[in-house]
């Protein structure tokens, strides 16, 4: 599949380069994740000096040296956010005792399976991204989740691993090994509002139509050469990127009314007409693709802000220039 630093047209959140603490080496381009550090509202006059630094608010750094050594030294009952990004772990430590966590950060590690998490039950947030993660396991008692990264693992399938987080909203999934998504698998994900397959090897994304509250779609370098009619139930869809793809008819893109941003960058499209009928748009990138007739495609686009058509085959600009 595609390297690590191939990147959409745009992404659901910042990225940035991570570095491994104590290391000079440039990482991974991964999300830009919140400064690492335990979060409480109460000051711990009672607990030792010592355990000071571990118990901190949202702005205060963390000291390595002393994190893992005193985990279980910590008060759980007032620990909500515990980071432990980049700290070379190969399992994640029994956390059990934090049952008041709300944000997990496991990232940039080299952890395997998904374990030691039955008792987060109100859990939030896990981000589990730069991981060598293979299956989506033991989740069944986050019913809280509502953000769960997974990007850049090496999970081959869903299967059975999202049916108890009926309460999430946002799922990345980006740069695995996926290949395919079934309905089934995404059933239950009835709250979700943004996705993130892109970088997998995704043939089609006929799945959609279980996803009816969507309203921010990235699918960019999978291998997608159709879209299915289901995308025309998706009312809620604004952001959709769907660039580096194979697709020629983007027909099924007709009727989604309340698409805001679309991206369709460096595929195969030749007819556009249908385009006209997203009067909603504000972002159009059509960059690299075999338009060669743009017959008043945009005159009713009025709210366009942002079309890009470089690397075309346009004989004629007349239209673009009564539509400016």
């Amino acid at each position: 599949m595609s390297s690590n630093n191939k990147r959409c047209s745009s992404g659901i959140s910042p990225t940035t380069q991570i570095q491994s603490p104590g290391s000079s080496k440039q990482g991974s381009t991964l999300p830009r994740s919140k400064t690492c550090g335990f979060t409480n509202t109460t000051s711990l006059k009672s607990k030792s000096e010592r355990l000071q630094p571990l118990v901190t608010n949202k702005n205060s750094q963390l000291n390595n040296e002393i994190l893992l050594d005193d985990i279980d030294k910590l008060p759980p009952a007032m620990v909500n956010e515990l980071c432990l990004h980049a700290r070379g772990l190969v399992t994640i430590p029994n956390l059990s005792q934090f049952s008041k966590l709300q944000m997990l950060d496991l990232s940039c590690n080299n952890l395997i399976r998904i374990e030691n998490l039955r008792n987060l039950s109100n859990l939030r947030e896990l981000k589990l991204y730069g991981n060598k993660i293979e299956r989506i396991e033991n989740l069944e008692c986050l019913n809280q989740l509502q953000i769960l990264q997974l990007q850049y693992n090496e999970i081959q399938s869903i299967g059975s691993g999202l049916v108890y987080l009926t309460r999430l909203q946002s799922l990345r999934i980006d740069s695995n090994k996926l290949s395919v998504i079934r309905s089934d698998e995404v059933l239950k994900l009835a709250q979700l509002k943004t996705l993130d397959i892109s970088d997998c090897s995704i043939e089609n994304v006929e799945f959609i139509n279980t996803l009816s509250s969507i309203t921010e779609l990235r699918a960019c370098h999978c291998y997608l050469k159709t879209l299915p009619n289901q995308f025309r139930n998706l009312r809620y869809l604004i952001d959709l990127d769907l660039s580096n793809n194979e697709l020629i008819n983007i027909t099924p893109l007709k009727s989604l009314s309340s698409l805001r941003v679309l991206h369709l960058a460096n595929n195969h499209i030749q007819d556009i007409q249908i385009l006209s009928s997203l009067v909603h748009l504000n972002e159009l990138d059509l960059n690299n693709n075999q338009i060669n007739l743009i017959p008043n495609t945009f005159d009713k686009l009025i709210d366009l802000q942002y079309l890009n058509l470089s690397n075309n085959r346009i004989n004629s600009w007349d239209d673009i220039v009564r539509f400016l």
